[in-house]
């Protein structure tokens, strides 16, 4: 499975959206781990970081600790539910996604977005389908 952690690595690092929005990744079987500094650029006119970006957070580490499951083709969100719990303003976030059911096709994860102190800032939960297409045209369709 390291040989496909390490595709997985690439297909996210290779997303153009991820270099706008930096995190680091870390996978595990069924399980992954996020962290991103929030920059000034990621705050809305309140001076909070947008709900898009925790979202974002959120449904990446859920995604790929789906697709950890398997290298036969990746997984798409079908749908997603967040619950924010706190403002972020600034600092370093951390996103835990780990897989909490597998039915047939059907992956159901959950997803954990905390700040550095340690306290929960959102939580979402969601269920993801294979996609209709293999690990290789992902790769070729994220540049």
């Amino acid at each position: 499975m390291d040989l496909h952690y390490r595709a997985l690595e690439q297909l996210f690092y290779g997303a153009q959206i991820n270099k706008t929005f930096e995190s680091q990744m870390q996978i595990e079987h069924q399980r992954v781990t996020l962290t991103m500094e929030v920059k000034p650029d990621y705050l809305h006119g309140l001076g909070m970081m947008h709900g898009a970006i925790c979202f974002k957070l959120l449904d990446d580490a859920a995604a790929f600790a789906a697709m950890s499951t398997t290298d036969k083709h990746p997984f798409v969100t079908v749908n997603f539910t967040i619950d924010y719990f706190a403002a972020v303003t600034g600092g370093t976030l951390t996103a835990v996604g780990w897989v909490s059911k597998v039915e047939g096709k059907k992956i159901f994860v959950e997803s954990v977005l905390k700040n550095e102190a340690g306290e929960k800032v959102a939580s979402g939960k969601g269920l993801f389908l294979p996609a209709k297409m293999t690990y290789a045209e992902a790769q070729n369709n994220g540049r």
